[in-house]
This record gives C-alpha cells, sequence and structure tokens, in this order.
C-alpha cells in the first residue's frame, strides 16, 4: 500500500504541472498556477525592458515550498526508496 505522504506529493506535482491547461483554459491572471504566473512574467507582462532581479526572485519564491517540503519529509523519501530496494 502506498505511503499517504508519497501519494499527497504526487497530487502536488500533478497540480502544479498543468501548465498546457492552464496555458489554454485560465484568462484570469488571479487564477494562474504558479508556472503559469512565472512564464507570464518571462513573457514580459512587465513591459519594456528586462527585470531580471524581479524574475530570479519570483523563481526563488517558487522553489522555496518546494525546498522546504523536501527537507521536512526527507527522511519518508529515503526510507520509502529504500524499502523498495532488493539487496543482492
Amino acid at each position: 500500500m502506498p505511503d499517504p505522504i508519497d501519494l499527497a506529493g504526487f497530487q502536488r506535482i500533478v497540480e502544479g504541472t498543468e501548465f498546457p491547461h492552464s496555458l489554454v483554459a485560465v484568462q484570469d491572471p488571479g487564477l494562474f498556477t504558479l508556472p503559469r504566473g512565472l512564464a507570464d512574467l518571462v513573457g514580459g507582462s512587465l513591459g519594456a525592458g528586462t527585470q531580471y532581479p524581479l524574475k530570479l526572485g519570483a523563481a526563488l519564491l517558487a522553489t522555496i515550498p518546494v525546498a522546504i517540503v523536501f527537507v521536512v519529509f526527507q527522511r519518508y523519501f529515503v526510507r520509502d526508496a529504500n524499502d523498495g530496494a532488493d539487496k543482492g
């Protein structure tokens, strides 16, 4: 039986990577997913010019929650990965 933490992590990955659906179906900027918002930001929604510090800051803010979840649940990921390993 799969671990609930693994299932929750997989569900979050699936929800967060629905970029093509968000790109086509969602038009309201308030409903953009994080990848879609970053793509819109990089695509020029800021107007003329390149604002690299703002883009890099947005990418960092998008990475922080994933890093925190990994650090908190790292022992479970390693334990579950080792449970399925065969010795020999």
